[in-house]
């Protein structure tokens, strides 16, 4: 079996745990309820659930790593988009129903845009080590960026907007994760480990881990399944882009018509992201007309009383 059939083939093995842990966090989710706040987060401690999905997506991203061994970024990426497919029916089969056809429209328009965003959006990937202090003012943009999401997350009124941009604050989480992790292995292939372990890197890695891990948690609270994992699904991506062109000191090949095409893709990434969002979490249903069929019911039975 050549590289490229043994990347993909584990790329999406990490799909499925990625898209198995999301459908396990909503579950979760579900059942939990409540603020994302320290008591939250001492019951998140206690429950077995919690620790599969923490296992599960750990798992994806160290099958992530492998697939980097055999294929490219630019390969490798669009097949991690997947998890989005994988996600959807066991999250609607942990609610007693069916996946949607506003569900699938909405996966299949945020998969194709974000695929065809990741390749336009590509950049070099060859760039500048980051060396101590390097980290530390990558660790500190993108904890800043993260707080910034939360705290709009947190003051947000709509559950929509609050469940995205905890999505949002997630997914910078993860992207600066990989930026600390591709610095821990530059310093150790060149320094040895004795410098690895000394390097800022190892605490940026277990911060932002813990951060994204909690903040994707507290993202599908009221909300179905699709809309967090895309959201994550995109910024992560788009935040790793930044942080390589910003800090890493790589290059953006895709020229003039690579920011055309990257932005008509986004459009129709955020077309299914919102097609997701609107979604009612226990009927698959468009949120709004899940609440007229309950008035109406309401309004009948009111009607009948009478």
């Amino acid at each position: 079996m050549s590289g490229a059939w043994i990347a993909a083939a584990v790329a999406l093995a990490s799909a499925v745990c990625y898209g198995t842990g999301a459908a396990t966090q909503r579950r979760l989710a579900a059942r939990l309820g409540g603020p994302l706040d320290r008591r939250m987060v001492g019951v998140l401690m206690r429950q077995r659930l919690w620790w599969f999905a923490v296992a599960l997506n750990g798992a994806g991203a160290a099958l992530h790593v492998v697939v980097l061994a055999y294929g490219t970024l630019i390969v490798v990426q669009p097949l991690g988009t997947l998890a989005l497919v994988f996600a959807l029916p066991w999250a609607a089969r942990w609610s007693g129903r069916r996946v949607s056809r506003r569900e699938w429209w909405g996966a299949l328009l945020t998969v194709a845009g974000l695929s065809v965003l990741l390749v336009a959006a590509a950049s070099s990937g060859e760039g500048r080590p980051l060396g101590p202090s390097g980290a530390l003012l990558t660790l500190g943009a993108v904890l800043l960026a993260v707080a910034a999401f939360a705290a709009a997350g947190r003051f947000a009124r709509r559950p929509r907007w609050r469940s995205g941009l905890y999505a949002a604050a997630a997914g910078a989480a993860f992207a600066g994760g990989s930026a600390m992790t591709k610095a821990l292995t530059d310093t150790a292939t060149a320094q040895g480990v004795l410098a690895a372990v000394a390097h800022p890197a190892p605490a940026g890695i277990a911060a932002l881990a813990a951060a994204g891990a909690l903040l994707s948690q507290a993202a599908y609270r009221g909300s179905a399944v699709g809309a967090p994992l895309a959201v994550i699904n995109l910024a992560n991506p788009l935040s790793s882009v930044v942080v390589g062109l910003t800090f890493l000191g790589e290059t953006y090949q895709g020229g003039v018509w690579g920011v055309v095409v990257a932005a008509a893709a986004g459009l129709v990434a955020m077309r299914g992201v919102f097609l997701l969002a609107t979604v009612d979490p226990d009927t698959g249903e468009p949120a709004g007309r899940a609440g007229r069929g309950e008035r109406a019911g309401a309004a009948g039975r009111a009607t009948g009383d009478g």
